[in-house]
C-alpha cells in the first residue's frame, strides 16, 4: 500500500490487475513474466491523461528496495508538463515481497501445466518441475521476510546481521521460538514441517546437483521405457524405494518423473505450511492480507506528501 492513502488504495504488486481510486485516477498494472519486472500504469482523467511506469530487477532478497520514478505526461496536448520538474517527479521505494511473486509464478506454470494441450506430453513434465522449484523458493522468501518483519528486537538485529549462517529449516524453527504464540520450536517430525524439510532436500538437490543421480526405467517395448515403479520393484535388483523417491512427500528422484499430479501435491504441502505458520504466528501472516502486500513509500523530494502528488 502507498504510505498514508492505506484507506484509498490497497495497492498488491502482482501480475494484470486493476488498482482503483488513486486521486480519482483508474490505474492498470502489467507484469512481464520473467527475472526482469515491467511494471506500466495507466491513469485516465477526464480528458487528460497521465502515465508511470517503473522497472526493477526481480529478488529473492526481500530487503533490495525497488524506486519508481512517477513522471506526468499531459497527453490533451501531446507535451511534457515539465515547467517544475523537481515537484514533478515522485520517488517511491519498497521492499520486494518474494514470496508473492515466486508463488504467483508457480501458480501460473501450474495453470499452464493443466491445460489440455500440455498434459500427458513432456512439456507438462518441464513445467511442473519449474514449478516445483518456484514453490519451495517461495516459502524461503517467506521465512525471510516474516524472520524481519516478526522477530523482536533486540534479537531481530543479532538474527539478521547472522541470517546468512543459518539454514532455511533452522530459520522456521528460530521464528517459532522468539516470535511464536506460545513460543515454542516446531515439531520437524510432523506433517507439514517434516514435508517442508523434505522439499528443501529437493530444492538442494535440483539447484546442487551431484554427479551420481540415478534413474532407473523398466524396458516395454523397443521403443519405450517406463519409469520403474517404486510400489514394484523386483526382489533381488539391488533398487530400494529410496533409490526411487523421497520418503515424505514421494515425490520422484528422477527429475524426467515428474508430473502434474506431483506438482499438486508440492502445492498442498506449501498452502499447508503457510496456513500452520499462520497458526504459529496468531494470525500475523493473513491479517491484513500481509503474505501477499508490498509498502510503497514516498521518499523524494524531501518532505513531499501523498497530498502533493495531486497538485
Amino acid at each position: 500500500m502507498i504510505d498514508g492513502i492505506s484507506k484509498l488504495i490497497p495497492i498488491r504488486l502482482s501480475g494484470n490487475e486493476a488498482i482503483n481510486s488513486l486521486f480519482g485516477y483508474q490505474l492498470t498494472a502489467q507484469r512481464r513474466l520473467g527475472w526482469l519486472v515491467d511494471w506500466s500504469i495507466q491513469a485516465a482523467v477526464g480528458c487528460c491523461g497521465r502515465s508511470v511506469r517503473y522497472t526493477a530487477n526481480a529478488t529473492t532478497n526481500s530487503q533490495v528496495p525497488v524506486i519508481i520514478v512517477m513522471k506526468f505526461t499531459n497527453f490533451s496536448n501531446g507535451q511534457d508538463n515539465s515547467m517544475s520538474k523537481a515537484k514533478q517527479r515522485f520517488l517511491f521505494k519498497t521492499e520486494i515481497n518474494s514470496f508473492h511473486y515466486l508463488y504467483q509464478d508457480a501458480e501460473y506454470l501450474l495453470a499452464t501445466a493443466r491445460l489440455s494441450t500440455v498434459k500427458g506430453t513432456f512439456q507438462e513434465t518441464r513445467v511442473a518441475r519449474s514449478a516445483l522449484l518456484l514453490y519451495i523458493l517461495s516459502l524461503e522468501g517467506l521465512i525471510n521476510r516474516a524472520l524481519d518483519h516478526f522477530t523482536p528486537t533486540p534479537i531481530h538485529d543479532f538474527l539478521i546481521e547472522r541470517e546468512e549462517k543459518f539454514n532455511t529449516a533452522d530459520k522456521w524453527r528460530l521464528l517459532a521460538l522468539v516470535a511464536g504464540t506460545p513460543l515454542n520450536d516446531l515439531d520437524m517430525g510432523c506433517y507439514p514441517w517434516s514435508h517442508l524439510s523434505e522439499l528443501i532436500k529437493i530444492r538442494n538437490d535440483y539447484v546442487h546437483p551431484k554427479h551420481n543421480r540415478m534413474a532407473y526405467y523398466e524396458y516395454v517395448s523397443a521403443t519405450t521405457f517406463t519409469h520403474l515403479d517404486w510400489k514394484s520393484i523386483p526382489a533381488e535388483c539391488g533398487i530400494k524405494e529410496k533409490d526411487l523417491v523421497y520418503g515424505q512427500t514421494k515425490l520422484p528422484k528422477d527429475p524426467y518423473g515428474f508430473s502434474l499430479a506431483h506438482l499438486e501435491n508440492v502445492k498442498k504441502i506449501v498452502d499447508d505450511t503457510v496456513a500452520e505458520l499462520d497458526k504459529v504466528l496468531a494470525g500475523k501472516i493473513n491479517k491484513d492480507d500481509w503474505i501477499h502486500s508490498d509498502q510503497m513509500k514516498l521518499f523524494h523530494p524531501p518532505g513531499t506528501t501523498i497530498d502533493d502528488i495531486g497538485r
